[in-house]
């Protein structure tokens, strides 16, 4: 093995060793690089020339030599940035971004007014800084989230006002009643969910003015834009109940229905491209073709429930001439439907 590679290795493990522990340790680093004393003083006599060690005398350990700043540095700082960890420097870039926009985090009562910025967001912010290294700041503000809002500004209040309601019952176990369309509902909360850029509150249906006591005793979501007049009400929390177990991993969507169906959709040009970075479903299963020419499309295809529908037609509708909906038939001819009325509605 070349004397170059060696010398690569020592350097390499002098680097991680200033930039994690701060030091490099005599016996620690010769055993780590199994060298001889005499080889490990020729080393360091060599590292000097390119990083400015010194000898502490009361620790026993060598050091970055802080009063020669003029010198040369640039080896420790750039390995310093290469050990940058990427998986915390986006997540330090999502939550800075989650707290830093102006909608995504529903609103707060401030001293200054209804506000999407609480008080105790900076203390997360500041804290996360203190977790990166200064020379590694410009680095981490390279990485930014944008993240969709879900509420207009002129009802900031509305949101405020239901999601304390939602919030309250979660902590005090009460149940909720409230107006949602033309009815008025009792439910059990049981999760509060941001889902692709809306929010939406799950909750147990204990009652409804508009359907029969023998047809409630179902989960059902409900959009936070549409709740209105939320109550609190006492004494009736009954968690006793047992309540099907929700996961948005089941199928495609926020919408619930016992009747799943499988869809095929069909992408083609630039999106059949793009069919790997397209993830409707986390259990989606997705293939390249080719049909009687030759020509390559991308086939992807998933469970859905049936009361999805709207949502999977729309998610194709955003791809043009560049999807379809192959399966099953009456999805493809709610699809065309669709297409149809659009095509009447705007071509007067």
């Amino acid at each position: 093995m070349p004397v170059e590679k060696y010398q690569a290795e020592r350097i390499l493990a002098a680097l991680k060793a200033l930039a994690v522990r701060g030091f490099i340790k005599r016996e620690s680093f010769m055993d780590e690089c199994r060298i001889s004393s005499r080889t490990f003083d020729r080393f360091i006599a060599d590292l000097k020339f390119y990083v400015p060690v010194r000898y502490n005398d009361v620790k026993g350990v060598y050091e970055v030599d802080r009063t020669q700043k003029d010198r040369r540095t640039e080896m420790l700082e750039y390995y310093k940035k290469i050990m940058i960890k990427d998986d915390f420097l986006l997540f330090y870039a999502f939550v800075r971004s989650m707290i830093e926009s102006r909608y995504f985090f529903p609103p707060f009562e401030t001293d200054s007014g209804i506000s999407s910025q609480s008080k105790g967001f900076d203390k997360v912010l500041s804290m996360l800084k203190d977790l990166v290294h200064p020379a590694d700041k410009a680095i981490y503000d390279k990485v930014e989230y944008y993240l969709s809002g879900h509420y207009s500004l002129r009802n900031r209040l509305h949101y405020k006002n239901v999601l304390e309601m939602i919030l309250n019952s979660f902590k005090t176990e009460c149940m909720l009643q409230f107006s949602y369309f033309y009815s008025n509902v009792k439910v059990m909360p049981l999760k509060l969910v941001f889902y692709n850029g809306k929010w939406y509150f799950i909750a147990y249906l204990s009652e409804s003015s508009r359907m029969a006591k023998d047809k409630c005793g179902v989960v059902r979501i409900f959009r936070l834009a549409y709740i209105k007049k939320p109550e609190l009400v006492h004494g009736e929390y009954f968690p006793e109940v047992e309540i099907p177990e929700y996961s948005f991993s089941r199928s495609f969507g926020i919408y619930m229905d016992e009747d799943v169906k499988k869809a095929v959709i069909n992408l083609y040009g630039t999106a059949a491209d793009d069919a790997s970075e397209i993830v409707w479903h986390n259990e989606q299963f997705t293939q390249t073709l080719a049909d009687k020419d030759g020509k390559k499309y991308a086939q992807i295809s998933f469970d859905y429930p049936q009361n999805g529908c709207v949502e999977v037609i729309s998610r194709v509708l955003s791809f043009g001439t560049h999807a379809e909906i192959v399966s099953p038939p009456e999805l493809r001819k709610q699809w065309q439907d669709e297409i149809k009325a659009m095509s009447k509605n705007f071509t007067k």
